[in-house]
């Protein structure tokens, strides 16, 4: 039966072929960690030091420490308190681990880029506003929506990545209409594009990468809302869009586009939100116009990669009917499979409803999947449940 909804939600299926591979995500084992809290993606990962991998865990939005375990031991390694900027009244928008005493945040509401120790003291603080050339755009932290880290290091150095296009949608806040905004960021902060900075030498270097201006070369269209993950595969970055059938593959080090592939998907004849024209009505109504064409699916939405730089998995959302919506049918959704080269070689349909494919994992012995929590009102959500796979 979900063979021929494919067929009929495709049409001719020989006009977009899709790779198909003998190997298959499978689940080995799952565990749980007694936290005190469920952790949150945007703050939980893992990193290795030395010959050493250790998961981190944290829900900064209900608590306030960083938890460290031996991973795959599970033991409980370190607690690091964040009161001391969390008391400074700054909400912490993401997280990079470099080690287990140098650990970078970013913030939402303001510009300011937190180093801390394995105390907790901030040993580094620094307001990036000031650093940005005369070609960037305010940096309002708040408009990131990267579902990944918008901090990453690439050979010791930091990197942050952010999203240029919210610009046409919220303008400058001293400025309110559709042509002062174009007037004053220029027709490419409409278009749907991203930033990358570098922090080298104490200075915020700008890129503007153009990444999706063929979706809006004109400047008539509105993204309505920039959805873009990405993750480090070997030595580059690599990006995706919800507008946007393409893998973009950057050079991180020469803040360079380097390749762009397009990605196929069975379920649908070409990938990517549909943007929206440029008007005072639809500006007015963007944010619902973001809920209705996200909920719609058939868009890339994640992106992740083994710790042994193997494959990259890119999460499809499987197209929703307005009766799949009221009815909230669970589809599970698809993952695009990508292998050393870049070659797109599978494609998996994952559909396990108490697992949450949001929030992955890559670990030293394969992908940790989060596992959903039960909705029994005698489960104590003090703890961190997941799965672990595999693809092979």
């Amino acid at each position: 039966m979900f063979t021929v909804f494919l067929v009929a939600a495709c049409g001719n299926k020989e006009e977009l072929p899709v790779p198909r591979s003998d190997k298959r995500l499978l689940a080995i084992d799952s565990f749980e960690i007694q936290t005190g809290f469920t952790p949150f993606h945007l703050y939980s990962g893992f990193v290795e030091v030395g010959d050493s991998g250790y998961l981190y865990l944290a829900n900064l939005l209900v608590h306030d420490s960083l938890h460290f375990y031996t991973y795959p031991g599970l033991k409980k390694r370190k607690s690091i308190p964040l009161k001391t900027i969390m008391d400074r009244g700054y909400e912490l928008y993401n997280i990079q681990v470099a080690g287990l005493d140098s650990i970078m945040f970013l913030g939402r509401y303001h510009n300011i880029l937190f180093t801390i120790d394995d105390k907790g003291n901030i040993i580094n603080e620094r307001d990036l506003e000031p650093l940005c050339d005369a070609d960037s755009f305010h940096v309002d932290l708040d408009l990131l929506k990267g579902d990944h880290q918008n901090l990453f290091m690439f050979n010791g150095k930091p990197y942050l990545l952010f999203n240029a296009a919210n610009s046409g949608i919220k303008p400058h806040p001293t400025r309110s209409t559709v042509e002062i905004a174009r007037k004053f960021y220029g027709s490419r902060y409409l278009d749907p594009s991203l930033a990358l900075y570098s922090l080298t030498d104490g200075t915020l270097r700008f890129d503007d990468l153009a990444l999706f201006r063929p979706l809006n070369p004109k400047g008539e269209l509105m993204p309505v809302n920039m959805f873009y993950d990405y993750c480090r595969f070997k030595d580059k970055a690599l990006i995706t869009s919800a507008y946007s059938d393409t893998l973009y593959v950057v050079n991180p080090e020469h803040l360079t586009l380097e390749q762009t592939i397009p990605m196929r998907f069975s379920a649908v004849e070409k990938l990517g939100v549909p943007a929206t024209p440029i008007s005072p009505e639809n500006l007015a109504n963007s944010s619902r116009l973001f809920t209705e064409s996200m909920m719609q699916g058939g868009y890339l939405c994640n992106l992740f990669a083994d710790r042994k730089n193997n494959y990259v998995f890119i999460t499809a959302l499987y197209p929703e009917t307005k009766e799949d919506i009221q009815k909230k049918t669970y589809k599970g959704v698809a993952f695009i499979i990508l292998d050393e080269n870049l070659k797109q070689m599978d494609e998996e349909h994952f559909f396990h409803p108490a697992t949450d494919a949001g929030f992955v994992i890559p670990v030293s012995n394969g992908i940790l999947f989060s596992l959903d929590m039960p909705a029994n009102p005698n489960f104590s959500e003090t703890k961190a449940r997941f799965a672990l796979y595999r693809y092979e």
